[in-house]
């Protein structure tokens, strides 16, 4: 605390032989008495309640091998008009941390050093806060063929024909055109999803991976071989992987004739999913 010192001032007059008894006497009294007792009391009692936060997140992660239950290499992303991605470590393990708002994302997995890889596609759903876990498994193409020269029926590998038009064709950015191919998923290494009321029968790989058509939005027409051990006659769910919206596309209820699968509207070369009703 400071002190303030006060210090008064005396004037002291001499003694003067004047012998002058003025007796006037100053009895003005200053009755003026400052009374403002205005205290401040504002008190700031502006809270910010701005509760505007970012969407709840979700964490992901999970560990990528191939087909030997060894470490593999990939890139694993989550996409939905832009991607995040996230590398595996030496043990296949990847992990995006809590990053993710809750949406429904396509779950790709790029191998890499893995000239014969696959890339494996499907959708999968975040809820706010989920801590998910996803395994995947590497499946490799048998060979790689170039792109056709050719409109017409085209033999992409196990089984899956796909009518391309080279003239009609967009490769996505970076896509080697020589990389025309397909793969049958052993049951063993399905990748982690579900359709309701339905058995999953088949799924094949294309590549390259989310090639589609230059104009028009029809999709291309394919035919499928019998490798999933269907009986002419019956019935089958087709599905085609859309990687842009994230989804499967329902191809329709195909009718196995003279073991062939045949239909339009596949979005891209992509994920081919093959199911039967549930009984």
């Amino acid at each position: 605390m400071n002190w303030r010192w006060l210090v008064f001032l005396m004037a002291v007059g001499c003694s003067d032989v004047d012998t002058d008894t003025d007796t006037d006497t100053d009895t003005d009294t200053d009755t003026d008495t400052d009374t403002d007792t205005d205290t401040d009391t504002d008190t700031d009692t502006d809270t910010d309640t701005d509760t505007d936060a970012d969407p709840e997140k979700a964490s992901l992660s999970g560990t990528i091998v191939d087909l030997a239950g060894e470490p593999a290499q990939a890139r694993v992303q989550m996409c939905l008009g832009s991607c995040y991605a996230a590398n595996t470590d030496e043990a296949g393990v990847y992990d995006f941390g809590k990053v993710l708002p809750a949406n429904t994302y396509s779950f790709e997995v790029v191998p890499l050093e893995n000239d014969l890889g696959a890339i494996g596609f499907i959708p999968a759903t975040l809820a706010p806060n989920e801590e998910r876990v996803i395994d995947a498994v590497i499946v490799e193409f048998e060979k790689l063929n170039n792109m056709p020269a050719s409109a017409g029926l085209y033999d992409l590998g196990a089984g899956i024909r796909v009518d391309l038009d080279p003239s009609n064709l967009k490769l996505p950015f970076g896509a080697d055109e020589n990389t025309f191919a397909a793969v049958q998923v052993p049951e063993a290494a399905y990748p982690p999803f579900e359709l309701e009321g339905e058995t999953i029968l088949a799924i094949y790989y294309l590549g390259p991976f989310e090639a589609h058509l230059e104009e028009g939005d029809g999709g291309f027409a394919f035919e499928i071989a019998n490798n999933f051990g269907g009986t002419d006659g019956d019935t089958y769910n087709v599905y085609g992987g859309d990687y842009s919206e994230a989804k499967l596309v329902d191809l329709g209820d195909l009718v196995l004739t003279d073991g062939m699968l045949s239909g339009t509207g596949l979005p891209e070369l992509s994920t081919i999913v093959i199911s039967s009703d549930s009984e």
